[in-house]
């Protein structure tokens, strides 16, 4: 496998005089050894800046171009939620109904799982990327997927908490087949691509002669390795391929109401309850995690050589696109931080730490925290959203979700709102919650996080907003 060596590579946009974007962009390529990135952005509906940054081949020193095709990895999930609320719309599919109306011999310990569980990402099903011999660089078909699936148990107890996972769209990939009648490629031609009115988007094939397609690498070190072509063994959850004009030509179309009634546009904007009513920043293909008090919708995805991400901030009619040629940049992050670059007032304003009206509650805070940060739970201190995530195989693969809470040196409280969440017979205590904010310093860093407080003094969900 060919190593490059990424130094002294000067990045320019495509667009002329370099301004703040153009300055972070090549920042990111400098710091964190990326290969290439091209970005757009749409306010209003009309594209403000368009660019394309570093190379796209670096064995033949072919520069980035604006018109390059790339993988979007899990920003296709986004797409395979379009299409199960056009079938519910048509009466094909419900949200209640059960996995196994759609997919044969699941087994008992999916008797749970809904649709709107997979679509929620809260069902507890292990993701397949990280089970040996059917992850993202592996072939098989999807009878020998299913058969290593079946078998395994679930993370957690269905719709207990929220953990991401690839086997959810997956799956979802089959309920649109067999609702359907159609394979997934020709459904979401005829139904999704072709109505958004996307001409450079299609399922991956990494066989065909594509002009213009960005070469994806991974990183190792100072270093870069051609990733090797992605097998496409699963298509639902992450194989479409598509350039920077069409992913803006979809925010508009998903946005717009071209694709999905207003009914089902709100289900996918807003975030998935648990059985206990709580709620996650996660719609049905979307994440819903807010740039400080402002609405964010988006997503990243990441692929055998590739990064993305796709945003759209509801207040500002904004849209912004970063797709790149290296595995991995965080591609939300990077989407937001341009946004705040468009619009200055998409930057969340700093916090006033304050003395907590009930210390006690702090204190158990950041006992909380704490013991987070050691990858370790607590029962008197979490409630169960909080502890079923650190039983996941995703743990185990990628590190403590939690670790930035390692070497805490201080939390100060800086502000509660009222619950979060409704009140309903079912579960009376919601309304009881607060809405916690506080700055968290650690050895490390500084940043602030949001937090939910029930009524039994536990924590139960945790937001990081920012970090300085």
């Amino acid at each position: 496998m060919k190593l490059v060596l990424l130094t002294g590579l000067l990045a320019t946009g495509a667009t002329g005089a370099a301004d703040n974007i153009d300055d972070y962009i090549n920042n990111l390529i400098k710091t964190q050894n990326v290969p290439g990135v091209v970005i757009e952005i749409a306010k209003d509906g009309k594209v403000i800046k368009k660019a394309a940054y570093g190379m796209a081949d670096l064995e033949f020193n072919v520069p980035m171009k604006e018109d390059d095709y790339f993988e979007i990895g899990s920003i296709t999930k986004q797409f395979t939620a379009v299409a199960i609320c056009q079938l519910m719309e048509q009466g094909k599919v419900s949200l209640d109904d059960p996995i196994s109306k759609y997919v044969d011999g699941t087994p008992d310990t999916w008797k749970n799982i809904k649709i709107h569980n997979l679509l929620n990402q809260n069902t507890g099903l292990k993701d397949y990327a990280l089970v040996p011999h059917v992850g993202l660089l592996d072939e098989y078909d999807m009878p020998t997927w299913l058969t290593t699936m079946k078998p395994l148990p679930l993370d957690f107890e269905t719709g207990t908490t929220w953990a991401y996972s690839n086997t959810n769209y997956v799956l979802l990939g089959m309920v649109v087949e067999k609702a359907s009648g159609q394979s997934y490629t020709d459904y979401l031609n005829a139904n999704v691509l072709k109505k958004a009115g996307l001409t450079h988007t299609s399922v991956l094939d990494p066989d065909a002669i594509l002009p213009n397609r960005a070469h994806g690498y991974f990183k190792n070190g100072a270093q870069l390795l051609r990733a090797r072509p992605s097998l496409i063994s699963t298509i639902s959850d992450g194989a479409l391929i598509s350039t920077a004009d069409d992913m803006i030509q979809w925010e508009a179309a998903l946005h717009g109401g071209k694709l999905v009634s207003d009914a089902s546009y709100k289900m996918m904007t807003s975030p998935g309850a648990l059985n206990n009513g709580h709620t996650r920043q996660y719609g049905f293909g979307t994440f819903l995690t807010p740039l400080g008090d402002k609405p964010f919708l988006g997503h990243h995805g990441n692929s055998s050589g590739y990064s993305a991400g796709s945003g759209y901030f509801p207040s500002d009619r904004l849209s912004v696109i970063v797709l790149s040629n290296v595995y991995a940049i965080n591609g939300q992050k990077t989407v937001k931080d341009l946004a705040m670059l468009v619009d200055p007032s998409l930057k969340p304003d700093p916090l006033t730490v304050t003395t907590d009206p009930d210390p006690a509650r702090t204190d158990r805070i950041k006992s909380a925290f704490d013991k987070l940060g050691a990858g370790t739970t607590d029962d008197s201190l979490m409630d169960l959203d909080i502890t079923a995530t650190l039983g996941q195989d995703r743990v185990k693969t990628f590190g403590n979700p939690y670790g930035m809470f390692t070497g805490i040196k201080k939390v100060e409280f800086a502000g509660e709102q009222g619950s979060p969440y409704p009140a309903d017979a079912a579960h009376p205590d919601n309304a009881s919650c607060k809405w916690l904010t506080y700055k968290v310093t650690t050895d490390k860093a500084v940043f602030d996080v949001n937090a939910i407080y029930t009524p039994q003094n536990k924590l139960a969900m945790i937001y990081v907003r920012a970090e300085g």
